[in-house]
């Protein structure tokens, strides 16, 4: 039988990230019995561990993360650690056998391990044609083993490398 199925980085986590931001950006949930009453509560509990962004300097995790909870019912215990901690604290879980994390944000250098310990879910059922859209072909592909997609990209950035070449080229190179 499958470890415990993660629900992994789905749109910054499929789970939170995507729905999150659409659960806080759209109308309240109707309420069959017109009195207007907030989402009962489910019972059901997820824990979700994400790494801290240096661009999440106003607690837009936190906020959408509340906001998830309120239209859903479902309860959600956010941890919210430094990249190392997340990678040291999910790899110490899985190799034990998993079920500490409902939902995971990973590195997508983290795939190729992450599947070949069966720590993977994929995730294609869930991943709409819109969701889907949204993602840059090599991501999919960096996310992608066999076929099967097991993460979805909700925030990518971009990294550059500038030079002197007039530098490099007193130093002997002509190339970095």
């Amino acid at each position: 039988m499958k470890k415990r199925l993660l629900i992994i980085v789905v749109a910054g986590i499929l789970a939170l990230s995507l729905l999150l931001s659409l659960a806080g950006c759209g109308k309240p949930a109707a309420d069959s019995s017109g009195s207007g009453e907030a989402v009962k509560k489910t019972g059901e509990k997820i824990t979700v561990i994400l790494p801290k962004h240096e661009m999440d300097t106003v607690g837009f995790h936190e906020e959408m993360t509340r906001k998830f909870e309120q239209e859903t019912g479902i309860q959600v215990e956010l941890i919210n650690e430094s990249w190392e901690n997340v990678a040291d604290s999910v790899m110490t879980d899985l190799t034990a056998g998993g079920g500490a994390y409902d939902v995971i944000e990973f590195d997508n250098a983290w795939v190729q391990k992450f599947y070949e310990n069966d720590w993977l879910e994929p995730l294609n059922k869930y991943a709409s044609d819109e969701i889907m859209k949204g993602m840059l072909p090599g991501l999919i592909d960096k996310f992608s083993v066999d076929g099967n997609l097991y993460g979805i990209a909700w925030n990518n950035d971009t990294r550059f490398f500038m030079y002197n070449a007039q530098m490099l080229k007193d130093a002997g190179y002509d190339k970095p």
